[in-house]
């Protein structure tokens, strides 16, 4: 059974709830996968990207019980930030869900 990346989308959405950043009841709670996460108009500043992509990766980890690092040297390096919005970290993450099922 392989996940849906609805299902990534749904996870990263709770997860940046439970964080709760200032920003977000700024914008009225509503998030989507076209809600910017780091940048000029993202919810988080650097730290709490880090938070954000901790919890995520713990998250994804629980549904395929394996590691999953969202914050490595790969996604430093790519020309648009894999953290950009919840869109963009859900298709990151989907990649590497992919490159593990794989494996």
């Amino acid at each position: 059974m392989g996940i849906e990346r609805e299902q990534v989308v749904s996870l990263i959405i709770d997860k940046v709830r439970d964080i709760d950043p200032p920003a977000l009841a700024e914008r009225g709670n509503g998030l989507s996968e076209h809600t910017a996460l780091f940048g000029k108009e993202g919810l988080f500043d650097s730290l709490g990207l880090v938070a954000l992509i901790v919890d995520v990766e713990q998250g994804l980890a629980d549904l395929v019980d394996a590691p999953i690092t969202l914050g490595d040297d790969r996604a430093m390096s790519q020309s648009r930030s894999p953290f950009r919005t919840v869109g963009a970290l859900a298709d990151y993450a989907m990649l590497l869900l992919d490159e593990h099922a794989r494996n």
